[in-house]
């Protein structure tokens, strides 16, 4: 800037120098208000670009016009861990399936999430018990996703509930079941979930894609009220007038 005076801030010396005057001039309103809006355009401009997500369906983006749904094949088994009745639990399903709709800006909606062949276990001192006195009732969970910036190499799938807080709830009965009753699956904050990891092949135009959820991405995870942890790999397929078609994420 060349009427650097307007910046200058007087130090030990200074006034024999640049032509300080002592008094520091006021900067020119309309420079200053031209200053501030760039900077702020530039803010905006940054974030955008920084988490900008989208769906792409035979390379072309997803922008909402279209319905595009999607399956998907959770693999035995899915685990979700946690406390229920001050007890370290295990609810271990064989597999599961799920469907949505994905949407502009890397989202979707109206998801579904089904766990079959559910058993528990009760996790003491390292060591697993199976809870055979407990039946477990399918799991079936609510929930949208959004694509969001990984920590590794690709984009992330982050599970969120459709609405508020909770995904859904499950039941344990049996006549000699100590901890029956029904039990929520809840996020810790609207608009949180378990973050799924994608992998590089996720940005890879193709018929199935992989995710995989771990407990490390469970943070936002809560069962009965404690933490919880969620550990799952799984398929997701885009069906396009009732075939598979090539996509991917970004």
């Amino acid at each position: 800037m060349n009427d650097h005076n307007e910046w200058y801030t007087k130090r030990p010396g200074n006034s024999k120098r640049r032509g300080y005057t002592g008094a520091r001039t006021p900067l020119n309103a309309t420079r200053l208000i031209t200053l501030l809006v760039t900077l702020l355009a530039m803010s905006l401009l940054s974030a955008t670009s920084a988490t900008a997500h989208r769906y792409l369906v035979e390379n072309k983006e997803v922008k909402g016009s279209e319905i595009f749904k999607t399956t998907g094949v959770f693999f035995n088994p899915v685990v979700l861990e946690g406390k229920i009745s001050a007890k370290r639990v295990a609810i271990e399903c064989a597999g599961g399936s799920d469907k949505d709709e994905i949407e502009k800006e890397g989202h979707s909606k109206g998801g579904e999430l089904t766990l079959e062949g559910c058993v528990i276990h009760e996790i003491k001192e390292g060591k697993e018990t199976n809870l055979t006195e407990c039946t477990v009732s399918n799991p079936v969970l609510k929930f949208k996703d959004s694509l969001v910036t990984g920590a590794g190499e690709s984009v992330e799938l982050e599970l969120q509930p459709s609405t508020g807080t909770s995904f859904g709830e499950f039941e344990l009965s049996g006549a000699s079941c100590g901890i029956k009753g029904k039990e929520k699956i809840e996020s810790a904050a609207e608009g949180k979930g378990p973050i799924c990891f994608v992998g590089i092949t996720g940005e890879v135009e193709d018929i199935e894609q992989f995710a995989e959820c771990t407990p490390t991405g469970s943070k936002e995870l809560r069962l009965s009220g404690e933490k919880a942890g969620f550990n799952a790999l799984f398929t997701m397929t885009v069906t396009v007038g009732g075939c598979p078609d090539m996509w991917r994420m970004e």
